[in-house]
């Protein structure tokens, strides 16, 4: 992103070699609770977001680094995932910096990799990646592995977790090769539904635009001719409530009658206000003007005046409906 920010664009990095797994591996950002100097005020929330973008996805297997001293009760990581993932099926937790760990918490840390603290379906390893001075000190990554092999090996209470199967990077890497040849044999029927779907509503989509224009001159008239054909066959079922084959769902007389049920509501209420209106022009007319002529009519003028007014009052609303059919 600018500045110090983050951005959603993945920034991808392929190695290829006969003596790594096969893996594709999203490295995201740890999670960030205080603004720094060059960062939006939200970050913590951007980054939360970024996360959530990829752990929801069931196809992935979320890694969740927590170093060996940091209480993982409280890493908010790893709550995440669980939120995400609330048997753990696709997380794994990776416990870091085992050389960091107080004296006399090794055990605990023994006893998460045994998955006995929070519990996760694929559970844990323990890695002991290179240190800051050891990346200045330019130290290989052949000897880094070389180094961390011998620091589990030798150790007191780590050892265990190394004859275990539980440590060390490339344990990790082999554990991890094989979690994903099992989640791709989980998801792969459900993979198998989803391109189906898209297919079967690629396959509709493409059959409603029928054929290209042919690449033959002397047949393109005919093609043209078809289709004005067809377009005007469509037209003509749609002012006649038929169904039309470019549009299943396009149908005008459901909207036509739902438009003109609107206007017989706003003709029944002029019409009530229309006869309210002329009863009481029929009792003024009867004591003010009415001489030999018959009870009940009023003068044709008076009545013209009122049936004019009336019109004028429908024309907005009638207007209105004729512009929306």
């Amino acid at each position: 992103g600018a500045g110090v920010g983050i951005s959603d664009e993945l920034i991808s990095l392929q190695i290829t070699s006969a003596s790594v797994p096969d893996l594709t591996l999203i490295d995201l950002p740890g999670i960030a609770r205080v603004a720094v100097k060059g960062q939006p005020e939200d970050i913590g929330d951007q980054i939360k977001r970024l996360i959530k973008k990829f752990v929801t996805k069931q196809e992935t297997i979320n890694l969740v680094v927590v170093p060996c001293n940091v209480d993982i009760a409280t890493t908010e990581a790893l709550q995440m995932a669980q939120k995400e993932d609330p048997e753990g099926e696709r997380t794994l937790g990776i416990l870091t910096k085992p050389d960091l760990v107080d004296k006399g918490t090794e055990e605990t840390v023994v006893d998460i990799v045994h998955n006995e603290v929070i519990h996760l379906t694929k559970g844990y390893m323990i890695v002991r990646c290179r240190g800051q001075k050891e990346i200045i000190d330019q130290v290989t990554l052949h000897e880094a592995i070389a180094t961390e092999d011998v620091f589990f090996k030798d150790h007191p209470h780590f050892s265990k977790l190394y004859d275990e199967g539980f440590a060390t990077i490339p344990k990790l890497a082999e554990k991890l090769t094989i979690e994903l040849v099992h989640h791709i044999q989980k998801s792969l029927p459900r993979l198998e539904e989803q391109i189906e779907t898209k297919l079967a509503e690629t396959q509709k989509e493409l059959e409603a635009y029928g054929n290209g224009p042919p690449s033959d001159p002397a047949e393109r008239l005919s093609f043209f001719i078809d289709k004005v054909t067809a377009f005007t066959h469509d037209m003509f079922n749609l002012t006649t409530g038929e169904e039309v084959k470019c549009a299943s769902d396009l149908l005008v007389f459901p909207e036509l009658r739902e438009e003109f049920a609107e206007w017989n509501v706003v003709l029944y209420r002029s019409g009530v206000s229309f006869n309210r209106k002329i009863e009481k022009e029929v009792d003024n007319y009867e004591a003010k003007y009415r001489g030999r002529g018959l009870p009940g009519f009023i003068n044709y003028k008076t009545f013209e005046g009122l049936v004019r007014e009336q019109i004028k009052l429908l024309e907005k609303p009638a207007l209105k409906t004729l512009k929306t059919v």
